[in-house]
């Protein structure tokens, strides 16, 4: 894997460079996956302003495999995965078939959002172990057109120890990012658990009304 590396005196910084398409494809087919934990679903399904609820139309960028898109359309949203992988999406269209799910290529750092994500179109946002690889500025501002005005966006970020800092398929956001992403939203939870911080967001750009 591509690497940039930099020096101050003697101590040599090694940084994993972002994997392209390729590396992701070639990373789904040695059958890596991002594992799911049940008390993660728990916990979102607790949240009082998770929009579950018939109708809800949500999208899964950097679906990956589709584990996670395939679970929001069980829970009865109209569901969309967006992925830059060909081996990913290739393994999430042989998931079986649901009347509210579908799948689609989307390179988000560099295309701009399909036609179909009207401004105000879109309920839920999810970036599931995705938000780090993403040119944050210009998804964030892509993500907050297409929600609604009363829309969510739900953030699950790893929190890499420092053992994990050169692998470039485990980056997360770092505190400062958490802090100044969970800034930019009038109301959060969050919860911490294996290793991941997961966070649901609401009402964008408005005075914050309260965390929990």
């Amino acid at each position: 894997m591509n690497t940039t590396s930099s020096s101050s005196g003697s101590e040599a910084l090694t940084e994993p460079m972002s994997p392209t398409a390729a590396d992701w494809d070639q990373w789904h087919l040695v059958g890596s996956r991002r594992v799911i934990a049940a008390r993660e679903c728990d916990w979102l399904l607790r949240q009082r302003k998770f929009p579950l609820r018939p109708g809800v139309v949500a999208v899964d960028l950097g679906c990956g495999t589709g584990q996670r898109t395939y679970q929001l359309a069980r829970w009865g949203m109209q569901t969309t995965g967006y992925d830059f992988s060909a081996e990913a999406l290739r393994q999430a269209q042989r998931r079986p078939a649901h009347p509210r799910l579908s799948f689609d290529h989307w390179d988000i750092n560099t295309e701009d959002p399909p036609a179909v994500l009207r401004p105000g179109s879109v309920d839920l946002v999810t970036c599931r172990s995705s938000l780090a690889y993403f040119d944050q500025p210009r998804v964030l501002a892509a993500i907050t057109r297409m929600l609604k005005r009363s829309g969510s966006l739900y953030v699950v970020t790893p929190l890499p120890s420092p053992a994990d800092r050169g692998d470039p398929f485990n980056q997360g956001l770092t505190p400062a990012q958490v802090t100044a992403l969970t800034a930019a939203w009038g109301w959060s939870a969050s919860h911490t658990f294996d290793g991941r911080r997961a966070l649901l967001l609401r009402s964008h750009g408005l005075t914050r009304q309260g965390t929990t």
